[in-house]
């Protein structure tokens, strides 16, 4: 069932059945996109100085406005031309004499649009004798340089698997066995088979033993510490059960999750017919935020992060002189909880509680009146001041601004695992935690005490793990700031 290792990564699917690789961060396509579009304009606009420099030594200053006009009309046609052509898609970049063929087509068009304009304002002839050969040549030059070092540097992320998508696959090792070859038909570069998980306790004959490399658990425990992009479930379509035993499982899991056979009728499931590289796959669900979007939320966490610490720095100093000075022991407190992926990270807030009755496993939920809590800390939940220091989770990328709430590893409910409560619990893990959320705005917050507040505040958070938008988060943040702040339920 393995790929010959001497296969490059991005002519074949590949296939590890011993031990797991470290961890490799893998660069994001949408952004790589964009970078290169970036590079593109900047270089064309720095033809367009060196073409304006060269001209104006044989023929003195130039118009700026028209030569402005000229500029951006020309740049921009380059631009959506080549994002037409596909040539910012990493899989292109690699391909030289292609991507110059493209180049060239679109320095000529864009060339064509920018005498157009030049000739439609009755602009200098000198323009477009003397100026737009130079920015045409010195782009064809430039960016044909940039094509050259680009092509390297993607094919070196190829090869050392920046750029592959990375697939487990649960079930019977045969049905997976399938799956690998239709991949290596294909020749799909971006698929890389990171090993063969079975489902517990497998029927005789369903499991080669040589083939996998662990048990469900075992893949969630993994896919903690590497990412693993997609699931692949590999299992007969009447394994009804199996098959809704292992969705439950991953629940928490960051990765789309795709079926590698006809997909059988399962309740809750909605499956979609889709392909993985050559492979014809049916989807039960994907990722709750995607790469670009994920991106997007992750700059504009941090962004608002780094703004906010420099805005509330003087309060957060006086917060921390207030409980050094009322009690003894430190100013932050830091509590292991539950964030993406089901990884446990430290949360840091403003110490509330008298140091010696702190509860770092949170064995017991702070109350209403509890007399663990300072004068000082009183005053901080009231305004909910003693969650500004998870500013620095968030920098660290453990937690959003906005995102389920983190839960403490000992939360219970009716002395029971809130897991067990609520059904699709595990679903809060798919995004990053936040400081705040639609739960909170929404009368979900404080103290869990029943079955009935664990599913409701699920509810909400998976509303807004499946209805994620910028939009969203401001009206979240703009919620709390009007509702929250002083709110009742808090204590």
């Amino acid at each position: 069932m393995n790929v010959k290792a001497s296969a490059p990564p991005f002519a074949q699917a590949s296939y590890i059945s011993g031990t797991h690789p470290t961890f490799m961060v893998r660069y994001n396509d949408a952004v790589i996109a964009a970078v290169f579009r970036l590079v593109d304009g900047v270089l064309l606009l720095a033809a367009g100085l060196l073409a304006e420099i060269a001209t104006r030594q044989l023929n003195g200053a130039l118009p700026l406005g028209v030569l402005l006009l000229a500029l951006i009309a020309g740049s921009l046609t380059v631009g959506m031309l080549l994002h037409a052509l596909r040539s910012y898609e990493p899989e292109q970049q690699i391909h030289l004499s292609r991507q110059t063929q493209r180049l060239l087509l679109a320095l000529l068009v864009g060339a064509l649009v920018s005498s157009s304009c030049l000739a439609l304002v009755g602009a200098p002839e000198v323009l477009i004798t003397h100026w737009l050969p130079f920015w045409l040549l010195t782009s064809a030059f430039l960016l044909t340089a940039a094509r050259i070092l680009c092509g390297r540097l993607v094919a070196s992320w190829f090869e050392t698997g920046r750029l592959s998508h990375r697939v487990a696959i649960v079930g019977a090792a045969r049905i997976a066995r399938s799956f690998v070859d239709m991949v290596n038909t294909g020749q799909s570069g971006r698929i890389h088979v990171v090993g063969v998980y079975c489902v517990g306790d497998e029927a005789p004959g369903d499991i080669d033993a040589a083939d996998t490399i662990g048990d469900v658990t075992a893949l969630l425990a993994r896919s903690r510490e590497e990412r693993i992009d997609s699931v692949v479930i590999a299992l007969p379509a009447s394994a009804v059960a199996r098959i809704r035993l292992v969705t439950d499982a991953l629940g928490s899991a960051v990765a789309d999750i795709h079926f590698a056979a006809e997909m059988p009728e399962i309740p809750t499931l909605q499956p979609r017919l889709e392909a993985l590289g050559a492979s014809p796959v049916i989807t039960v669900r994907h990722r709750p935020i995607g790469e670009w979007r994920a991106v997007q939320k992750a700059a504009f966490d941090r962004i608002c992060s780094v703004i906010l610490l420099i805005v509330l720095a003087p309060l957060m100093g006086v917060i921390a002189l207030a409980i050094r000075i009322e009690t003894p022991g430190p100013v932050f407190f830091r509590q292991p909880r539950i964030g993406l992926n089901m990884r446990v990270f430290n949360i840091v807030k403003f110490r509330t509680m008298h140091h010696h009755l702190t509860d770092r496993h949170a064995t017991e939920q702070t109350r209403r009146g509890d007399a663990r809590v300072t004068r000082i800390g009183r005053v901080l939940r009231k305004f909910s001041l003693d969650e500004l220091p998870q500013l620095f989770n968030i920098l660290r990328g453990e937690m959003s601004l906005v995102g389920p709430r983190p839960h403490a590893l000992n939360t219970r409910a009716e002395n029971r695992r809130l897991e067990d409560l609520a059904p699709d619990y595990q679903q809060r893990h798919r995004v990053r935690p936040g400081i705040t959320g639609w739960a909170q705005v929404n009368g979900s917050r404080g103290e869990l005490r029943t079955a009935d507040q664990v599913r409701a505040r699920v509810e909400h958070d998976i509303y807004y793990i499946e209805n994620w938008s910028l939009l969203l988060d401001l009206r979240i943040l703009a919620l709390t700031v009007t509702r929250e702040i002083m709110s009742k339920r808090a204590f």
